[in-house]
């Protein structure tokens, strides 16, 4: 089932930023309010929801559309061919982040480690973002001396 089809099953529906909004459909919530939220994925292959209210079960959320969990999910093929490989510096970026999600929040590094990975991420979009202006060298350059020292930061935390 595509997301339009399933889009369809929940109307009608309301835009709020980002989300698509109406009263939740799962049994035995009477919503008067818009608390289910519905977003469809980036990769426009699923659609997310969430009961924000009482935090109804997607499976009693779908089926009170007649739709089940599996419904959600467009299976356009197979996963390596939906998801776009990550540059190494965004996979250099997600493996610091989860290095950081494993410390307790207290740690005086992890807020570095997190710092560092936005600097890594600026890095990388500057990167991709300079090869279409005239100034391209230098911002390529600024975004390397970036990289580099969110390198050293997170080589000093190593030690």
């Amino acid at each position: 089932m595509s997301t339009g089809e399933v889009l369809q099953r929940f109307q009608p529906l309301q835009r709020a930023g980002k989300d698509l909004v109406r009263a939740c459909t799962a049994a035995g919530h009477h919503d008067r309010r818009a608390s289910l939220a519905l977003r469809v994925s980036d990769d426009g292959h699923r659609v997310l929801l969430i009961c924000r209210s009482r935090g109804c079960s997607v499976e009693a959320i779908t089926a009170g559309v007649g739709l089940t969990v599996k419904d959600l999910f467009d299976n356009p093929g197979p996963r390596s061919a939906r998801r776009p490989r990550l540059s190494p510096m965004a996979e250099a970026r997600r493996e610091v982040l989860l290095e950081a999600r494993r410390q307790p929040w207290t740690r005086e590094d992890v807020q570095l480690r997190y710092f560092a990975a936005d600097a890594l991420k600026f890095a990388d979009q500057a990167r991709r973002d300079a090869q279409d202006t005239p100034i391209g060298h230098q911002i390529i350059a600024l975004a390397a001396q970036l990289t580099t020292e969110a390198e050293a930061l997170l080589a000093d935390l190593e030690r």
